[in-house]
């Protein structure tokens, strides 16, 4: 058991690694960035930005139908200022504040902890069952011809070594007791035809926005299913990396393996990083109509 003072240290440290390497990127890439902020242009920033914006609904609506699941019915604009509002909470090292929150807000709408246990393991195991399903079948089914043909670009070393790091930390996760005992309890909570369905919409809008700012740096037409199925693969092992808050740099470093062959790593660096900050910008302006609403959390 690893003492929770040294897990906090390694999740300030890791965020302070990330921030170090961000201003790096920066400095040493500035005339790179400028060069593919003309390049992207404004049309796909906003696609994507709104494909994001959509698939966060979908998220709010898994959230109601996980706790309509548990035996409770919440509207859906309630759900949606509960789900936003908890959300920013996971960008604080420590990896239970969005939880704590959530709790907190069930709580005071007469929830039992029964209903708010079952229904936010089945709302996340829902979440990434899904996004490992999706993304090893749209993958495997992704057209390869590209990778035969056109692999001219090969991600350094440096790349992989992180790639590995993150996927071995996220199987040690899953596979710890803890993550055993969570895999069964998330079987017992399997979701339904209509929990899939939205889900399936949900990364389909996720996979898609970050497709949609790969496709101005290739001369060829990018694969879809490949670059959403990287997608999903890289949301599942932010979520199971534990020293990563929200999968910083877990999530970017898969996708910058998964999309460096095809626009170059340094363009594929700044691309995990735009999807980052569009994601950030979506998150905030979810959150924007609970507070100028003034909406109650409470019953």
């Amino acid at each position: 058991m690893i003492a929770p003072g040294l897990k906090t240290a390694a999740k300030w440290a890791w965020v302070l690694l990330v921030a170090v390497f961000v201003g790096y990127y920066a400095f040493t890439r500035h005339e790179l960035i400028q060069e593919s902020f003309a390049r992207l242009g404004w049309v796909p920033i906003l696609a994507a930005l709104l494909s994001i914006s959509l698939a966060k609904l979908t998220l709010v609506e898994n959230m109601r139908s996980a706790v309509r699941r548990a035996g409770k019915a919440i509207p859906f604009d309630a759900c949606f200022c509960i789900y936003n509002l908890t959300q920013l909470a996971k960008y604080v090292p420590g990896s239970v504040w969005q939880f704590v929150s959530r709790i907190a807000i069930l709580r005071e709408r007469g929830l039992s902890v029964s209903v708010i246990r079952d229904s936010i393991l089945a709302e996340h195991a829902w979440v990434l069952a899904t996004a490992l399903v999706f993304g090893v079948v749209l993958v495997a089914l992704s057209d390869w011809s590209w990778l035969v043909r056109d692999f001219d670009v090969v991600v350094p070393a440096y790349a992989w070594v992180v790639l590995a790091l993150v996927i071995s930390t996220a199987l040690i996760g899953a596979f710890s007791p803890l993550g055993r005992r969570f895999l069964a309890w998330s079987w017992s909570l399997r979701p339904g035809g209509y929990a899939i369905t939205v889900l399936m919409g949900a990364w389909l809008l996720l996979g898609s926005a970050f497709w949609l700012t790969l496709s101005p740096f290739s001369v060829d037409t990018i694969s879809w299913s490949y670059v959403v199925g990287v997608y999903c693969l890289a949301y599942l092992v932010g979520f199971l990396v534990p020293f990563a808050p929200a999968g910083l740099g877990a999530r970017e470093a898969v996708l910058v393996a998964g999309a460096g062959p095809l626009v170059g790593v340094d363009v594929a660096i700044f691309l995990a990083a735009v999807n980052r900050i569009l994601y950030l910008l979506a998150e905030f302006g979810m959150v924007a109509p609970c507070l100028l609403l003034r909406r109650p959390l409470a019953a």
